[in-house]
């Protein structure tokens, strides 16, 4: 596993601009709504009244999700030496908005198979993804097809384009990549994430390929 994204909603302890900070801070917005649609706000200095990023002074964004991927999977280290944290605000409005489907949810890119080199190995700019495992632990995911927070952008090799795995597909990425969280067992059970993880490593090893898209 090569990172962790989490999504923070609210007022922390620290102040915004002091939490940014701190770790790398980003804002996902949806410009027409669309999944593909998609501007990543770096907060580098104080936040609008209401937790936007309007007021941050900085924004970057990605030309497609093949490049926001490719940052996520590779670019983090390489900016943040020795740590591997970042922080992405979710839209729940738009999640809201939208029934709360999963396609409106929180977005988490997948690519299922790399270049290789015939050797079993990996080679050219998407070796650094092959050995990425992204594991979402969201309250929110719920086994159900029309209800969940999670949005998975996936694609089977690098040569093609991202869409939205459908509802009922989703349901066979829970514990490998998508794992509900219990506040209170995580809470009481110090090993609580460590257990989940290491489930989800031993399952996504075993059906990383015959995950449906």
């Amino acid at each position: 596993m090569r990172g962790c994204r989490g999504a923070r909603r609210g007022s922390s302890k620290h102040e915004p601009a002091a939490w940014a900070r701190l770790y790398p801070h980003w804002v996902l917005r949806r410009g027409d709504g669309s999944p593909a649609a998609l501007t990543v706000v770096r907060a580098t200095e104080a936040e609008g009244a209401e937790g936007d990023a309007a007021a941050a002074g900085h924004e970057e964004s990605f030309p497609n999700e093949e490049a926001l991927e490719q940052f996520l999977n590779k670019e983090l280290e390489a900016r943040n030496p020795g740590s591997c944290c970042v922080a992405i605000q979710d839209d729940y409005y738009h999640w809201r908005d939208n029934k709360y489907l999963p396609s409106a949810g929180k977005t988490l890119w997948f690519t299922k198979q790399h270049g290789t080199d015939g050797g079993g190995g990996t080679e050219g700019p998407d070796s650094a993804n092959a050995d990425a495992h992204h594991i979402f632990f969201d309250d929110n995911i719920h086994h159900k097809e029309h209800d969940s927070i999670v949005c998975i952008r996936g694609r089977a090799s690098p040569s093609e384009r991202f869409h939205s795995v459908s509802g009922g597909n989703l349901l066979h990425y829970h514990n490998s990549m998508l794992v509900k969280a219990f506040v209170v067992k995580a809470v009481l059970d110090r090993d609580y994430f460590l257990t989940a993880i290491a489930r989800c490593e031993e399952k996504f090893g075993a059906s990383r390929g015959e995950l449906p898209l």
